[in-house]
């Protein structure tokens, strides 16, 4: 709390007022300055819990505390802290705790759905990821989250499942609106379309911005992919998806040796 704001709650109403409390306090200071002393610590201490209560609003506490069980964690633990340990030890700790619970939910929030269209040029239908992928389908699928190395093993968990009977199919991921993956969920898009192209199938990429095209080319994985499966964002939503899905179909039909790139 500034003196400008004490002056100014006080009644101040000119820039004259800083001066007048300044000559004032001098003053008492050089006249009566043992009795001055003597009050300094408890006026401070008064002020400081001014502070703390007009700080104190009980309807962003409970704000908090409705938000859910991360935000409560982080909020109960600084405040007992603030009890325990310094000031801005406490808030270190509290910033700390809420990076680390943030990454830690974040990485379990990552889930796959499938894309059904129900006609040629209709709208897609979200549909349950299938445990094993079938035989001769294209399978679109999307994931919801972030796609950080946390997140990978957790992404491909939830990848369908390739078996020796899952040959000829397609797998379109969809990766539209993500503008960075880890080197961990790239090497899972790796090892993922080498499953695939051992039983005949081919993995698709589709919508991927300019910073993802550019990781998959420097890291080797666009060649394992290959360019002809990697399909950039347009300003139209699901252009490269459609994109995708006529080469899935171009792909199934001509049924190549080399499935990494199609004609």
């Amino acid at each position: 709390m500034s003196a400008t704001s004490l002056v100014t709650v006080s009644g101040a109403r000119s820039r004259m007022a800083n001066l007048s409390a300044g000559l004032t306090m001098a003053v008492l200071i050089l006249t009566v300055g043992r009795l001055i002393g003597g009050i300094a610590m408890p006026a401070l201490a008064g002020l400081l819990i001014l502070v703390g209560i007009r700080t104190f609003k009980p309807d962003n506490v409970a704000m908090v505390w409705r938000t859910g069980r991360t935000q409560a964690t982080v909020m109960v633990t600084t405040f007992v802290l603030t009890l325990l340990i310094p000031l801005q030890y406490a808030v270190l700790v509290g910033v700390g705790l809420s990076v680390i619970l943030y990454v830690a939910s974040q990485s379990n929030r990552v889930t796959i759905t499938r894309w059904v269209f129900d006609e040629p040029d209709g709208l897609a239908i979200e549909a349950p990821v299938p445990a094993e992928l079938p035989a001769d389908e294209t399978v679109v699928l999307q994931p919801y989250g972030s796609l950080f190395f946390a997140a990978a093993p957790v992404f491909e968990k939830q990848l369908p499942h390739v078996t020796p009977a899952s040959a000829g199919s397609v797998v379109i991921i969809r990766l539209r609106g993500k503008q960075e993956l880890g080197s961990t969920f790239i090497a899972v898009l790796a090892r993922y379309c080498d499953q695939l192209d051992e039983v005949g199938s081919a993995l698709m990429l589709a919508g991927l911005g300019d910073r993802v095209y550019r990781q998959l080319e420097t890291t080797g994985v666009l060649t394992t992919i290959g360019p002809d499966c990697v399909f950039t964002a347009t300003p139209r939503v699901t252009e490269s998806l459609r994109q995708a899905l006529g080469a899935a179909k171009a792909w199934r039909a001509t049924r190549p040796g080399d499935s990494r790139h199609p004609d």
